[in-house]
């Protein structure tokens, strides 16, 4: 039985059986040539793409613990400036300390060189911040962290001695003047304007011109005056430190404004250098699953066609048929029986 199998073209076509053999056999090795290479890149570029993206990661976890104290000590120091408590003002401190810690170890990542400038303003701005702040800090512990202490302690002590010998004198018309000169010196503490300030030393000239005409003697006339002059000197004191440290809090304030978009450029490197070393990441794996497939079908492709197309496959099957097979190059052959070899082999035996 003669089997003739046709193909409407064939891989290699023109070429030498040998040459096809070789040729099928140089496509495998280039195939896992390409496998192996595409491998070796993408492992080099996945643990360089790894390797940026701990860095960042560093970075980013450095700036954002930066920027957590940073806003930590805007809150301490406001509680500070309203409670005058110096737990406030010590945790600052300790927080200070840490910032500047984070900022070296910041710093000190290569990666970071780009950022010199931005890391120089950050450290000058943040130590800018600490001297003020201990500023404000020894300024409100001058004019008292309470009503007994400072230069509040000692105005409070100075006009009640002043109250108490005026109201030995049963003088209400000096007694109302002490009164307003402490509810100006109360609106001043409240809201640290200077014009209160001058309001005393008005009400004072007026106390100064009725104690002047009341029916005292002078010893009585010159403990007053004494009385109510440390009060005067004591609130100007007072009113002078209270001002100067007023301006160091505005200070404060503007300071924090000049650090504040250096910290932003340190976070926002470290968290796009983060979120693109990712993506790299992301990008060098798809890339090699990619050219992985691709050349992996590519291959299967032309195996396939080469397998079907080649001579030696069709001389092979045809040999299985002469044995009595009745599979063609694998695939059932419908035209073919059994017993058709050991026909053709009786014959040839008869």
């Amino acid at each position: 039985m003669n089997v003739e199998h046709k193909t409407t073209s064939r891989l290699l076509g023109n070429f030498s059986v040998k040459f096809r053999i070789g040729a099928l056999v140089a496509l495998g090795i280039a195939t896992l040539a390409i496998f192996a290479a595409t491998n070796y890149t993408a492992d080099l570029q996945l643990r360089s793409a790894l390797e940026a993206e701990k860095v960042f990661g560093r970075l980013e976890k450095l700036a954002s613990q930066i920027d957590h104290n940073v806003l930590t000590i805007r809150r301490l120091e406001e509680d500070f400036v309203i409670k005058k408590d110096m737990r406030y003002a010590d945790r600052v401190g300790d927080l200070m300390k840490a910032v500047k810690e984070d900022l070296q170890k910041y710093a000190a990542l290569p990666i970071s060189e780009t950022l010199t400038d931005q890391l120089t303003a950050t450290r000058t701005g943040i130590n800018a911040y600490e001297n003020v702040f201990r500023a404000v800090v020894d300024g409100i512990t001058r004019l008292g962290l309470n009503e007994t202490l400072g230069l509040e302690g000692k105005l409070n002590q100075s006009i009640q001695a002043a109250e108490n010998k005026i109201r030995t004198t049963d003088l209400h018309e000096l007694t109302a003047k002490v009164l307003m000169m402490r509810r100006h010196e109360k609106d001043f503490i409240l809201r640290g304007e200077q014009k209160y300030l001058a309001r005393i030393d008005q009400r004072r000239r007026e106390f100064d011109t009725l104690l002047e005409g009341a029916f005292l003697d002078d010893a009585a006339k010159g403990e007053i005056t004494e009385l109510v002059d440390d009060y005067q000197a004591a609130m100007r004191e007072y009113g002078s430190t209270y001002l100067a440290n007023k301006a160091d809090f505005n200070t404060l304030d503007q300071t924090f404004r000049i650090i504040e978009p250096h910290l932003k450029e340190l976070f926002d490197f470290a968290v796009t250098g983060l979120e693109r070393a990712q993506q790299r990441s992301e990008e060098v794996v798809e890339t090699a699953e990619t050219t992985i497939t691709v050349v992996g079908l590519a291959a299967i492709v032309v195996f396939r066609h080469a397998r079907h197309d080649d001579p030696v496959f069709h001389l092979t099957a045809h040999r299985g048929l002469d044995r009595g097979d009745n599979e063609f190059g694998g695939r059932r052959c419908h035209h073919c029986r059994p017993s058709d070899g050991l026909r053709r082999r009786d014959r040839s035996n008869g």
